[in-house]
Order: C-alpha cells, then sequence, then structure tokens
C-alpha cells in the first residue's frame, strides 16, 4: 500500500503538470476551434527562462515562477494578434503558422542554451517523511503552486466576469456577440491565460526535470492526450484527464516498466474514447468550459 501511495503522489505531481499545459490547449479551442501545436514550446521557453533566472541572475524560484507566467501571457498575446489573429476561419493557415512557430522557438532556444540538457539545481532541499512515505520539498512546493494555478484558474472562470465570458462565447458564440461581448478582445485573453499557464508549468517542469529545446513536442502531444480525455472545450474535464494521465504513468511505470511510459498514457486514451467518444467530461457536437 505505501508504494502505491508513493505513486499515487508521484502520478499527481505529474499530472497536475499535464493539466496546466492542456488548459490553454483547452481554451482556446473551445472559443475558435484552433490547435496551437506550438503550445509546447512556450512551455520550454518559460523552462529555460526560469532556469535562466533562477541559476544565473539568482532570483528566488517563485519569483522566476511569476516571471515565466507573465512572460508566457506577454508571449501568447503576441502571437494571437500578430499571427493568429488572421487565420480565423482558415484553421489550415493557423495550422501552418503554429508549425513555423515550433521552427522559430525551437531555434531561439537552441541558439541562447544549447542543445545539451540543463538541469536546475535543487532550490528546496531536504524531504517529508510521514507514513513510509516520501517526498522531497521540492516536489511537494511544485504540487501545492500546480493546485493553487489550477484552482485560481477554475474560480476565474466561475467567478469573474471576463471567465463567465469566456464560457458564455464558447457556449454560445453568436448569443454572446450578440449581447455586446468583444470576441477578439477575449479571444487574446484566453491566449495569454493559455500560454502563461503553459510557461508556468515549464517553470515547475524545470524544477524536476532536465530540459531541452525538444522537450515541448512531446508535451504537446501529451496535452492533447488530455483534452481528449477529458472532452474539448470542458476546463473541469482536461484538469480530470490530466491527472489520469499521470496516474496512469506513475502506476505503469512503477509497477510494469518505465521504458513505456508514453504507452500507458496511449492504452488510457483508447480506452476512454471506446466508452466515452467525446471525452469524460465532453458532449457530443457541444464544446463547452
Amino acid at each position: 500500500m505505501t508504494d502505491f501511495l508513493q505513486q499515487l503522489i508521484n502520478g499527481l505531481l505529474i499530472g497536475g503538470l499535464y493539466a496546466l499545459v492542456a488548459l490553454g490547449i483547452s481554451l482556446v479551442f473551445g472559443l475558435t476551434g484552433m490547435v496551437n501545436f506550438a503550445h509546447g514550446e512556450v512551455v520550454m521557453l518559460g523552462g529555460y527562462l526560469t532556469f535562466t533566472l533562477t541559476q544565473k541572475a539568482g532570483i528566488p524560484f517563485l519569483g522566476s515562477l511569476v516571471a515565466a507566467l507573465l512572460a508566457g501571457a506577454v508571449l501568447g498575446l503576441a502571437m494571437d494578434r500578430s499571427t493568429f489573429k488572421y487565420t480565423r476561419g482558415t484553421p489550415m493557415n493557423g495550422l501552418v503558422i503554429s508549425l513555423g512557430l515550433i521552427m522559430i522557438f525551437q531555434s531561439l532556444a537552441m541558439t541562447i542554451w544549447g542543445t545539451e540538457p540543463l538541469t536546475m539545481d535543487v532550490v528546496f532541499p531536504g524531504a517529508l517523511h510521514q507514513w513510509g512515505l516520501s517526498l522531497s520539498i521540492q516536489k511537494a512546493v511544485t504540487l501545492v503552486v500546480t493546485a493553487v494555478l489550477i484552482a485560481g484558474f477554475g474560480l476565474f472562470l466561475v467567478k469573474s466576469r471576463a471567465g463567465r465570458a469566456l464560457r458564455a462565447l464558447a457556449q454560445e458564440p453568436e448569443a454572446a456577440v450578440y449581447v455586446g461581448i468583444p470576441v477578439e478582445r477575449y479571444i487574446a485573453l484566453s491566449m495569454a491565460i493559455g500560454t502563461g499557464l503553459a510557461a508556468a508549468a515549464g517553470a515547475m517542469f524545470a524544477a524536476l526535470f532536465s530540459i531541452t529545446p525538444f522537450v515541448g513536442t512531446s508535451l504537446t502531444a501529451k496535452g492533447f492526450i488530455v483534452v481528449a480525455l477529458g472532452g474539448l472545450g470542458s476546463a473541469a474535464g482536461t484538469i480530470a484527464g490530466g491527472l489520469l494521465l499521470g496516474i496512469m504513468e506513475a502506476l505503469g511505470a512503477g509497477y510494469i516498466s518505465a521504458a513505456f511510459t508514453d504507452a500507458y498514457g496511449l492504452l488510457l486514451f483508447l480506452l476512454v474514447l471506446s466508452f466515452k467518444p467525446a471525452g469524460l467530461f465532453g458532449v457530443s457536437g457541444r464544446v463547452k468550459l
């Protein structure tokens, strides 16, 4: 039982990061139907920025994380206003642009940081030991920050005026326009929020794992799996899908083999969609947040 609980904690940790990455994909898709394949590169850049600020500039990790979140939000806003804004209604053009952005961001990362994996020093030394379980302080901080960000996003969607406007646009776009909701402004906001969360996930990823210019590709794939698991456009489903994927990978790696970690997520994906084609929280033919 102790080993199971240990693997469960590990799964919740990585699953929370998957959920943060996928929330941006789900939010933007829910409003625009657009899929941004460069989303994982924002995670990668957030990790590199946090590494640089923490290791080179001596800024505390939490301060670097906030800086990465804000930088990611600005980057998302810039991407939307300069490129994606002009591809509304033409998904193929948006796809081509996102693929081009992948190459640009990867080349930028290789130019600045090189291609060798970079590993951040431990910023929160020590570990927690209770009931036979062990959790490093660094992982505990990451788990708490992830939970705070996810909860904050959920409260924003439900309680704030902007969050309610985003949900209205996702559910009934024509009616939302008729009541005066500025569509472009809220689409830009969704991009900023989504990429900000992705960059924050990158910051925490850098605190736990090595980062390379190509790590974003696999994280983008995991993000799409999570979105499909939870249901396209469903924030609650995305969070549940991320946690399920993380737990599945952790249990598979712990009890079967770590060599097939990605295969466990694919198996979960196939099983869920066999019984729930629209995802855990999705409704066929309908997008909701």
